[in-house]
């Protein structure tokens, strides 16, 4: 127990380290772009102004003038609030997931062979697709750094260049068979990103429909009853005079119980 502790303190101290990495790459490589596109948007600002630019507004113009000052001000709201796509949530997911595999698996640096390689480049995949493409290289650099650092500076920095012009999306499953994941570690780590490769796939979409149905009806029971409506069992339990069944408690048949009940 007392190694588990202090294995998983060590993989914790790890990742902050690899995280402060990035955050450092990503803030110095946002600054750059940051006043980079900034001072083009002022000196287009001004050519407008001056009426130097390729097209001229005519100051008298007022639908020219408040069109010219729209595409500013969206300009402008796309470098200070840049857009972030939802799907990448699940990237930095898989992300993660994948750094505690490589760290359950092989520890804290990656091996200086093909398998190192190998899972090298599913890293560098993952990380490119996280992100925007300028800071993305960096994280990417300063990760394989961290992981791979016996293999060659120009190796890395080819392997980064190339993969990202195109990187590759992997799927669930194809994610689960290039690593070999298996049941086991997949259960250990709380991977919820890929499979293990010994799962069946329309096996797992099954079971993906099954949940889905199932916490479909459960949501809509639970709304339900948040607005009073009282469970079909529970209704039955306390309004069917055949479901209690009184006429056993004294003695009589059914039907002689309703023609009593009756007054016949």
């Amino acid at each position: 127990m007392r190694a588990s502790a202090e294995r998983q303190e060590d993989e914790a101290a790890r990742l902050d380290k690899i995280n402060e990495t990035f955050a450092d790459a990503a803030r110095e490589d946002a600054e750059r772009e940051s006043h980079a596109d900034h001072a083009a948007l002022d000196a287009r600002l001004a050519r407008i102004v001056q009426g130097t630019g390729v097209k001229r507004v005519n100051p008298h113009d007022k639908a020219a003038v408040a069109a010219a000052h729209a595409w500013i001000s969206k300009r402008y709201e796309d470098v200070l609030e840049p857009r972030i796509q939802p799907s990448r949530a699940i990237g930095v997911i898989r992300l993660r997931e994948f750094e505690a595999y490589l760290f359950h698996r092989y520890g804290r640096a990656l091996p200086d062979d093909d398998a190192g390689r190998h899972d090298l480049t599913i890293l560098l995949n993952c990380i490119a697709l996280v992100g925007e493409v300028g800071s993305t290289f960096y994280r990417a650099r300063a990760s394989a750094n961290i992981w791979a650092p016996r293999t060659d500076r120009r190796e890395l920095a080819e392997l980064i260049a190339f993969i990202m012009k195109r990187p590759r999306r992997y799927s669930a499953k194809k994610l689960g068979e290039l690593t070999g994941l298996t049941e086991e570690e997949h259960t250990l780590l709380g991977i919820t990103s890929f499979w293990p490769h010994t799962w069946n796939e329309a096996d797992v979409r099954d079971g993906q429909k099954q949940r889905r149905k199932d916490n479909d009806r459960e949501r809509k029971t639970t709304e339900r009853r948040r607005n009073g409506v009282v469970d079909r069992t529970e209704w039955l339990a306390g309004n069917s005079k055949s479901r209690a069944e009184p006429w056993n408690a004294l003695g009589m048949s059914r039907a002689t119980y309703y023609r009593k009940l009756q007054g016949r």
